[in-house]
């Protein structure tokens, strides 16, 4: 094999490998867009998640203070039924005079 020849094949061989290499920076590059847009897009998604548990945090404490007061209401229309069947029962069994005013 005469040295022209053998490098026309290394020549040859070299084109081939720098086309494939081409290729391969191209899809690479290709990739990266596609893993940068995807990674935008997960952004934004997990503001929108954020945003989202944020309000649900806000509903669950009014949603707190509310069975709080109704639970305070419930605690005081419970001593106040109480307090009337006692009044009733004295009434009732004539011991009207002998009930000790309630401290609160």
């Amino acid at each position: 094999m005469h040295v022209t020849t053998r490098m026309a094949a290394i020549r040859a061989k070299a084109q081939e490998t720098i086309a494939r290499l081409d290729r391969a920076f191209g899809e690479i590059d290709r990739n990266c867009k596609e893993i940068a847009a995807n990674s935008r897009k997960l952004a934004r998604n997990a503001g929108q998640i954020g945003e989202i548990m944020t309000r649900i945090e806000a509903g669950l404490v009014r949603y707190d203070a509310e069975l709080t007061s109704i639970d305070g209401k419930a605690r005081d229309i419970g001593n106040k039924s109480r307090d009337l069947a006692g009044i009733m029962d004295d009434y009732l069994t004539g011991r009207t005079g002998q009930r000790r005013p309630r401290v609160a």
